[in-house]
């Protein structure tokens, strides 16, 4: 079952809102790259299970220069960046921030989808609005692993 693609509306092309119970439902139907860009306090505290924390500062991200290679080379910790760096294997990408009620240009998570289309992305790209990630993914021990149900790329 495929998700409703909708544009944001922003008019942006490259990434499409959706809500917490839409990510959980697309969790469990696609092979997806979570992306969480909240600072690492936050997602050291919880996170979606899965979840890779690219922390780069919004000045930084906004650069042109600034590329997926860069961005890969700075998460932490290794395991992480393999699956970062597996990006064109996936069904689609999420990226989710703190309380980002809607999806704009000037946010953090459209530039960095913008990123990833920019490198020849060509699948969905989701922004997740709302103020939390879903409860049933929430992760809050040191583990970044996904349940089993939950297709995370190797």
């Amino acid at each position: 079952m495929s998700s409703p693609r909708r544009a944001s509306k922003s008019g942006l092309h490259n990434i499409v809102a959706i809500h917490p119970p839409e990510l959980i439902h697309l969790l469990t139907q696609k092979t997806l790259l979570v992306l969480d860009i909240r600072a690492y306090a936050a997602y050291a505290k919880s996170r979606v299970r899965g979840a890779v924390n690219v922390c780069i500062p919004t000045v930084l991200l906004k650069r042109p220069s600034l590329s997926l290679d860069d961005i890969s080379e700075s998460i932490v910790p290794s395991e992480d960046r393999g699956r970062f760096g597996k990006w064109k294997e996936v069904d689609g990408i999420v990226i989710y921030d703190t309380d980002s009620l809607r999806v704009n240009e000037a946010y953090p998570l459209a530039t960095l989808a913008a990123k990833f289309l920019e490198a020849g992305f060509h699948k969905p790209a989701y922004g997740v609005t709302g103020n939390s990630a879903p409860t049933p993914f929430l992760s809050r021990s040191n583990s970044n692993l996904g349940p089993r149900r939950l297709r995370v790329p190797p």
